[in-house]
């Protein structure tokens, strides 16, 4: 398994916003993708997203009042089944919680 984090996803109250802001500050431009519910932006190594906080407190499985979830999520992706699975035991070995199911790639 390779080290790398490939999506950082970052809870925000008011994704317009958020993206307005990270548009206009830093210029991280927003990825075609993701339509009006989440916004995604390329990093050099990585993918960062901005998601509104409740619905990424349901995409991780979390009650978003007193969880004490909060807001990031980080994923590691892996290009074939098998090594996700190996992923996955490995993490598991090293006591690392999982509040996901693996999922199919959506592209």
């Amino acid at each position: 398994m390779e080290p790398r984090i490939s999506l950082v996803t970052l809870s925000v109250r008011d994704l317009a916003r958020a993206v307005r802001l990270n548009q206009e500050g830093p210029g991280w431009p927003r990825a075609a993708i993701g339509g009006d519910e989440i916004a995604f932006s390329r990093t050099s190594g990585s993918v960062r997203a901005l998601f509104p906080r409740e619905a990424l407190a349901v995409d991780a499985n979390v009650p978003v009042a007193r969880s004490g979830f909060g807001g990031v999520t980080l994923a590691h992706n892996e290009a074939h089944r098998e090594m996700v699975d190996a992923a996955l035991t490995t993490a598991a070995a090293a006591a690392c919680h999982r509040i996901a199911k693996r999922r199919a790639s959506r592209s």
